[in-house]
C-alpha cells in the first residue's frame, strides 16, 4: 500500500466538501412548521427562494436571491482541491507549490460563506424572521462544508511544511553512520565533519567499526551476535548496499545507496536513468532503523515492480523493504539489491562450485 503523505489530507476534505454541497443547508420555518429547505445547491441556484416565493404566493423576497450565487465559490474550492492532489500525484516535486493551492483554494471556499454571513449581518433589511414572522434554520450541511473547508487548509499547511523540510521528517538515529567520500575518507551522513584522521587500514574494518560505534553504542541484549567480516574500506555493512542496473539503460552500473536516494529521469535525481517509460521522480530509497532500506514509489506513471520468486512473476508494489538478491522493475529498467553480506555468499558459493568443479576433473583424470 502507498504511504500516505501530507498533501494526501487535502482529499478528504475536497470530497467532504462537494458531498456536503449538495446536503442541506438551510431551512424555513413559520409557526414552528418546516416550510422549505434548501442546500448549498439550492441557495446558489436560487431554486430555495423559488420555493418560498410560491408559498409567498408570489411576494417580494426578503432578502435578494443572487447574493447568494457567491456559493459557488465552495464547490468550486473543492474542485480546485481536487485538481492539486492529481498534480501531485503525477509531479511529487511540486508538492510545495501546489500544498500553498490547497492553502489558497480552502480560503476562496470560506470566502462564499463568510461573504453571505456579512451581507446579512450587516443589513437590518434582511432579517427575514422580523419581517416575515419565519424562522431560518442553519442545518448540518454547511458545517460539514465548513470542516472540509479547513481539512484542505490544514492539510495545505502541514503540506507546505513537509515540502521544506525535503519531503517530510527524517528518521532520527543518536548514532551516526559514516559512508566512504569518492577520496576514501569517512563522512557522517547527517552532514557534520569528522576530525582530520587517516582512513582505517584496509583489514581492520571490526576494529574501526567498533571504534566509531563504541561511544554511541546503547545496550542492545535483544540483537544477534554480529559476524565479524572483513570488508575493504567500508564502515557499518549494516549501513551498505548498492542497487546495480540488470537490464536497461547503463546496464552493469552499480549505485551506492544513501541514506536517501532518489531514482528517476529528471536530472535532480540521485540515479538518473535515461528511460522514457520512467517517471521524472519514480521511487526513492531511504534508510530506515539503521540497517532497513525501504524504495518507495512516487506516484510514477508505470509504477513499480518486485519480482516474486515463489511466483516467478513481477507484482506491483508500492513500499517494500529491500532485501539482499530482491530485483526491480521501474519501467524497462531491471535493477538487483546487493548488501555486502550478499556479495560475500555470491562470491563464496561461486568459489565453493569452482574448487566442486576443479575435485571432480581430478576425478576424471
Amino acid at each position: 500500500m502507498s504511504a500516505l503523505r501530507k498533501f494526501h489530507i487535502p482529499l478528504p476534505g475536497a470530497i467532504l466538501v462537494l458531498l456536503a454541497f449538495f446536503l442541506p443547508w438551510m431551512s424555513v420555518s413559520c409557526l414552528g412548521v418546516q416550510v422549505a429547505e434548501g442546500s448549498g445547491y439550492s441557495l446558489a441556484t436560487g431554486k430555495l427562494f423559488s420555493e418560498m416565493g410560491a408559498l409567498l404566493g408570489g411576494g417580494e423576497m426578503p432578502v435578494d436571491p443572487g447574493m447568494f450565487r457567491v456559493l459557488w465559490l465552495v464547490p468550486a474550492a473543492a474542485v480546485l482541491s481536487l485538481a492539486l492532489f492529481l498534480v501531485t500525484m503525477r509531479r511529487p516535486d511540486s508538492e510545495r507549490r501546489t500544498s500553498l493551492g490547497h492553502i489558497g483554494a480552502g480560503l476562496l471556499g470560506f470566502a462564499g460563506p463568510a461573504y453571505m454571513w456579512l451581507q446579512t449581518r450587516g443589513s437590518s433589511d434582511v432579517d427575514m424572521s422580523a419581517m416575515i414572522g419565519q424562522m431560518v434554520e442553519l442545518k448540518y450541511g454547511l458545517w460539514l462544508a465548513i470542516i472540509g473547508l479547513l481539512i484542505i487548509i490544514v492539510g495545505g499547511v502541514l503540506s507546505y511544511m513537509e515540502a521544506r523540510r525535503g519531503g517530510g521528517s527524517e528518521h532520527y538515529d543518536p548514532y551516526p553512520m559514516t559512508q566512504t567520500t569518492p577520496a576514501g575518507g569517512y563522512t557522517p551522513l547527517g552532514g557534520g565533519a569528522l576530525p582530520d584522521a587517516p582512513p582505517p587500514p584496509a583489514s581492520s574494518y571490526s576494529s574501526a567499526a567498533g571504534a566509531t560505534a563504541a561511544p554511541f553504542s546503547p545496550p542492545t541484549p535483544a540483537a544477534p551476535p554480529r559476524r565479524a567480516t572483513e570488508v575493504l574500506s567500508r564502515a557499518d555493512t549494516t549501513a551498505m548496499a548498492w542497487l546495480v542496473i540488470k537490464e536497461g539503460p547503463r546496464a552493469g552500473h552499480s549505485f551506492r545507496l544513501m541514506e536517501t536516494t532518489s531514482i528517476g529521469r529528471d536530472a535532480g535525481n540521485d540515479i538518473i536513468l535515461d528511460d522514457s517509460s520512467l517517471s521524472g521522480q519514480h521511487a526513492k530509497v531511504k534508510l530506515e532503523n539503521g540497517s532497513q532500506f525501504i524504495i518507495t514509489d512516487l506516484a510514477s506513471t508505470n509504477g513499480m515492480f518486485l519480482f516474486d520468486r515463489e511466483k516467478n512473476d513481477w507484482e506491483r508494489v508500492y513500499r517494500v523493504e529491500l532485501t539482499d538478491g530482491a530485483q526491480l522493475k521501474l519501467g524497462r529498467t531491471v535493477l538487483f539489491f546487493m548488501t555486502p553480506t550478499g556479495k560475500e555468499t555470491a562470491d563464496k558459493t561461486a568459489k565453493d562450485q569452482a574448487e566442486k568443479s576443479q575435485a571432480n576433473e581430478d576425478q576424471a583424470a
